[in-house]
């Protein structure tokens, strides 16, 4: 172990399928992890990343050369505050979580993770804005935006064929949905829990055919729910 708190030899263990990185219970000691190694790509066959409570501030670009990674999960790590911007070559990546990160944006690149099923940005206080072409996640399920700064979002997002579930909750500044949002016809659960300056629902809403679970308290600048809505 070096000092660290990251195995000098984790990079060499070329068939290893899960790499999990994270702050080291005796931190008097050791102190949390810094920085991520900058060979990590050497680790080929990677199908699983989790970094946890570290002090890293970026990610190694070539981090985007693990073809094979399909989970990557960052939490805790408060001082990230961006992402590679070609985070879009993990081609086999399905699900990705941000999870208490000073992330501000996600990269335009996120747009070509063909293969994401779930997208979980929760407790990143600091994100203000999605891409644009959110909407090119074909196969998309689960999107979670958590307690972020976002005002709208992108009017491609009702592209999401396959999108299950919407949560955005404790999106204080949200002000406003798609008006098209009901094009989203596999939506099941959409939740809008303390929205607190949504102002309205789309009418389209009432298009949802399998929508099961929703929830809108708190959201007291919404005067009132669409005609024919029937959940």
């Amino acid at each position: 172990m070096n000092p660290k708190g990251t195995p000098t030899t984790i990079c060499q263990s070329f068939g290893l399928p899960v790499s999990i990185l994270k702050k080291s219970p005796y931190r008097s000691e050791m102190g949390c992890i810094p920085e991520v190694p900058n060979d990590l790509d050497r680790l080929e066959y990677l199908a699983k990343l989790n970094l946890l409570s570290t002090d890293i501030k970026c990610l190694p670009d070539n981090i985007c050369l693990l073809k094979h990674l399909r989970s990557f999960k960052l939490e805790s790590c408060l001082l990230l505050e961006e992402l590679p911007k070609d985070l879009g070559q993990l081609k086999c990546l399905e699900k990705l979580s941000l999870l208490s990160t000073g992330i501000r944006r996600l990269p335009d690149s996120i747009c070509m993770l063909k293969c994401l099923r779930s997208l979980k940005v929760k407790s990143c206080l600091l994100l203000e804005e999605v891409p644009e072409a959110l909407g090119q996640l074909v196969c998309l399920e689960k999107l979670n935006l958590f307690s972020s700064r976002i005002r709208s979002l992108p009017g491609s997002i009702c592209m999401l064929k396959h999108l299950k579930s919407l949560d955005l909750e404790s999106c204080g500044l949200l002000e406003k949905l798609p008006e098209d949002i009901g094009q989203l016809e596999c939506l099941e659960k959409l939740i809008l829990k303390k929205c607190a300056s949504l102002e309205d629902i789309p009418n389209s809403i009432c298009k949802m055919k399998r929508l099961r679970c929703f929830h809108l308290p708190f959201c007291h600048q919404v005067e009132k729910s669409p005609r024919n809505l029937e959940v």
